[in-house]
């Protein structure tokens, strides 16, 4: 009866410590293979979702939970740009995903204006394409009340933000802004992108790597995408290259 009761009361005293248990899994300064494939890759693909609830079946489909889900869309040159936050209470997360690229006349749209129109300041360092610029800027002035709200709700939680394409573009300005901005504690923040084009100039890639920490870009060798736009610009973070994921975006998108 004794082993019964004390058998009881640990299982009582580790689920109590569920939740811290679950963010030491992640516990990490480098990058992390099955970071990057259960994390990090679904909250990119789920950006796709045209609305929440496509966006919370796929969160629960692939990571196995999103509380919270807001998703903010809206037009933007050629196309419609999206990001949503949520919440995952069991790794003790707050997440944030940008949708990629979705029609060639908004892919032309982005090149025209990295190549061809001025540079765009960056207010915290450098300069970086004009439509990356614009397109952030819409966005997150839809979202950032939600992130804000999240952040003071749960301060010890993590950040991971994430995209594809034009959502890695995205999520890297998203992740400089809260990090310089100090909103956020820079060990708390994890930035992945899968198939991101380069942001910004040589002062802007410097100026956030002096300042954002864990930061990876997932790319596959044969995509066109990573190595534009070429003149002048210059890649921030971290490269890895990974075939396999990569195929997997091919394949949903």
């Amino acid at each position: 009866m004794m082993y019964l009761i004390t058998a009881l009361l640990l299982s009582l005293a580790l689920a109590g410590e569920d939740s811290s248990e679950k963010r030491e899994k992640f516990t990490f300064t480098e990058y992390d293979d099955d970071f990057a494939r259960q994390i990090m890759f679904p909250i990119s693909t789920a950006a796709y979702g045209w609305n929440a609830l496509m966006i919370e079946s796929c969160l629960n489909r692939t990571i196995g939970e999103g509380a919270g889900i807001y998703q903010y869309s809206h037009s933007c040159q050629n196309g419609e740009c999206s990001g949503f936050v949520a919440k995952l209470p069991h790794y003790g997360a707050i997440i944030i995903g940008f949708r990629g690229t979705q029609r060639p006349g908004q892919l032309i749209q982005q090149g025209i204006d990295s190549t061809i129109r001025a540079w765009s300041k960056w207010d915290y360092g450098g300069h970086i394409s004009l439509y990356f610029n614009k397109t952030f800027h819409t966005i997150w002035q839809g979202l950032e009340h939600r992130v804000y709200m999240y952040i003071y709700e749960h301060p010890d939680w993590d950040i991971w933000i994430g995209g594809h394409s034009l959502g890695g573009a995205l999520a890297t300005l998203a992740t400089f802004f809260l990090v310089h901005s100090k909103l956020v504690q820079p060990d708390a923040v994890k930035l992945m992108t899968f198939g991101q084009p380069r942001v910004g100039d040589k002062a802007f890639a410097d100026a956030f790597d002096n300042e954002v920490g864990y930061a990876y870009r997932v790319v596959h060798s044969r995509d066109i995408v990573p190595s534009i736009p070429r003149s002048g610009y210059w890649h921030q973070g971290a490269e890895v290259i990974d075939a396999l994921i990569c195929i997997f975006i091919s394949w949903f998108f």
